[in-house]
């Protein structure tokens, strides 16, 4: 086996505009290899795909542990509506992040009323591109691969019309042969890729030519989820490229840092007004108390008033009395 004295190489990471990373080589070219996959793995901007089967994640969680998007299932045929799908959309627009959803395929159903169905459920919820799942569970074996590959075409062509925006395929090698014999217009489509693999590059359907996102684990750990293992994905490019990815299909700014620190103010001062508004409301209860002790002040010294002009006039009373019984008293001596 070939050795490689102490160096360094460079690599362009792939759709990262040209940029470079420095790996130090050290030992066989194999190992070279891993630190250099390594390097650019931890590049990528990932995220996560769920459905019904992991609910109860908390997505502000999983963004703080470095996700970057999120995409979830969202319909199925034309009669399943996954239960999760809207908690997980209003997390993640909550904590801004890029939110997409997809509908499982039925070869067993229109393809126009999957596409409608699909639609009517998310609408424009969406920042990614919609997203048809095509695999052989559930479809192998209903019709010709030639009658798939046109059902297939024909639901992606609906739906690409209902929300008038491209469409992406998410698929695997081996579904995309089984259930179409590789049709060519995937490499028409864009490309979500299924391939579970330690490898730096995942192996594509027969026929697509590049990947967009590549969902390369089913397993990943998010600390504190409720359940073991996640799918977790890869977008072809580091997060700058994605924001711009993001930008360039909603023609603005995407979620970003920014926002959420905007947000985090927004909150702040919304504690503050909170407090203002209280602080306000305990003086007003203080000011209603003081009116009300000075009502009864003033009612108090009203009915003293009239107590002592009672007092006044029988005091008058008396005098005049006095005086009448003085005067008898010396008319009689």
């Amino acid at each position: 086996m070939n050795t490689l004295a102490e160096s360094s190489i460079h690599l362009r990471q792939p759709k990262d505009f040209g940029r470079y990373i420095e790996v130090p080589v050290i030992g066989t070219l194999l190992d070279a290899v891993r630190r250099t996959y390594s390097a650019l793995v931890l590049d990528y901007a990932e995220g996560l795909d769920l459905n019904q089967w992991r609910p109860g994640l908390n997505i502000k969680s999983a963004k703080q542990q470095g996700m970057r998007f999120i995409f979830t299932k969202a319909t199925e045929g034309t009669h399943f509506y996954d239960p999760t799908y809207e908690d997980y959309r209003d997390q993640t627009k909550a904590v801004y992040l890029p939110f997409g959803a997809f509908h499982y395929l039925r070869l067993n159903a229109d393809p126009y009323e999957q596409a409608k169905w699909f639609y009517d459920h998310v609408g424009d919820d969406i920042d990614l591109l919609p997203i048809l799942d095509v695999e052989k569970y559930n479809n192998q074996g209903i019709m010709s691969q030639a009658e798939a590959a046109v059902h297939i075409l024909a639901t992606l062509e609906a739906i690409r019309e209902l929300f008038g925006r491209d469409v992406m395929i998410y698929t695997n090698r081996d579904s995309w042969t089984v259930l179409t014999g590789n049709a060519s217009f995937i490499a028409d489509f864009p490309l979500w890729v299924a391939n579970w693999t330690n490898a730096s590059q995942p192996t594509l359907p027969i026929g697509a030519t590049d990947w967009v996102f590549w969902q390369y684990t089913n397993s990943y750990s998010i600390e504190g989820a409720p359940h073991a293992g996640y799918d977790a994905n890869r977008f072809h490019g580091n997060e700058g490229a994605f924001e711009d990815y993001v930008k360039s299909l909603n023609g603005e700014p995407s979620p970003c840092e920014c926002c959420e620190e905007l947000r985090q103010r927004i909150e702040i001062l919304e504690l503050e007004i909170e407090k203002l508004e209280n602080s306000v409301d305990k003086n007003a209860s203080e000011i209603f108390a003081l009116k009300e002790r000075v009502t009864e002040v003033e009612v108090s010294d009203k009915e003293q008033n009239e107590k002592l002009k009672e007092y006044l006039e029988r005091l008058k009373k008396l005098e005049a009395r006095d005086a009448a019984v003085a005067e008898v008293y010396c008319e009689e001596s």
